[in-house]
């Protein structure tokens, strides 16, 4: 295909991004996972290429928009209800993301960010009030089932039905689905019944880095560490894991420097702190909090 051929085919499709799900421990921050920053990323790629995009998010998701230059149109929804914390903010965003997608478009192609339902949700709704439109998602991990977690039960049974129900819908409305490695290809395959989904419409496309950026940045001159963590402190990133490792790592250098850098509940923090504590770690672990 022509060049002049490839650009009127990416020109006749608008992109709708579906950012609803998006929700900061520290809002004042902005801080994104590495889920967002793949998906700015593109939109940002996707823009270069003349692409006609739209988001829809709220207005704490319209915040970290601006603060990252993303640079496209916004479809800002209210934010009212995510006072009522992680669960109640997710129930109502996904009534409301419904309500507030475009409504009888042609070429609209739907890019949800997450796997998770207030994405996955209005991403299907989108998909049925616009003509030819065609639905992307992304799966990032397989949320372990609530009897292989630790933390609070009922919380970790939601975590797993919620994503068994968001898989459902994908597999029945989706018509492209990307994960970011192979392995987690053939767990979708194997463990969540995605048999029975075109095999050739899981696509695995790598998370890269921004080498150029990464080059210009001199070296700091302060503290160096061994090992850095970098992302939300969470049981799901390994945190509690890496404490292990770390102690198997300074009975061979007692002098080993390992860093977190990232944001975590007061819950969450005060057990990472006890179980560094039960290894008398604190002369070789530090939090950096968010940067």
């Amino acid at each position: 295909m022509e060049k002049a051929e490839k650009k009127n085919l990416f020109a006749s499709f608008k992109i709708l991004g579906i950012l609803n799900s998006y929700f900061a421990l520290c809002p004042e921050d902005c801080p994104i996972s590495g889920g967002e920053k793949r998906f700015f990323e593109v939109i940002k790629r996707w823009k270069k290429r003349g692409l006609k995009i739209e988001i829809l998010m709220t207005k704490m998701g319209h915040r970290t928009c601006l603060k990252n230059r993303i640079g496209v149109s916004y479809r800002v929804t209210f934010s009212v209800f995510d006072k009522l914390g992680v669960v109640g903010a997710y129930f109502f965003r996904t009534i409301i993301g419904c309500l507030a997608v475009p409504k009888f478009q042609k070429n609209l192609v739907i890019y949800s960010a997450t796997d998770i339902l207030p994405d996955i949700i209005p991403s299907v709704v989108a998909k049925f009030f616009n003509r030819n439109s065609k639905m992307i998602c992304i799966i990032f991990h397989l949320v372990p089932h609530y009897s292989e977690r630790t933390g609070p039960r009922l919380r970790n049974m939601v975590s797993y039905y919620a994503q068994m129900v968001s898989f459902e819908f994908i597999k029945m409305f989706a018509d492209l689905v990307f994960v970011d490695n192979a392995i987690l290809k053939k767990e979708l395959i194997r463990d969540r019944s995605f048999s029975r989904f075109p095999n050739d419409k899981i696509v695995v496309s790598s998370l890269g880095i921004d080498k150029e950026y990464i080059d210009k940045i001199s070296p700091s001159q302060g503290l160096t560490y061994d090992g850095f963590f970098l992302g939300r402190l969470h049981v799901s990133k390994g945190v509690f894991d890496l404490i292990e490792i770390w102690n198997l790592v300074v009975k061979e250098n007692e002098k080993a420097k390992l860093a977190f850098c990232g944001t975590a509940t007061e819950e969450m923090m005060n057990r990472l702190k006890a179980k560094i504590t039960d290894y008398n770690l604190e002369d070789n672990i530090s939090f950096l909090g968010f940067l």
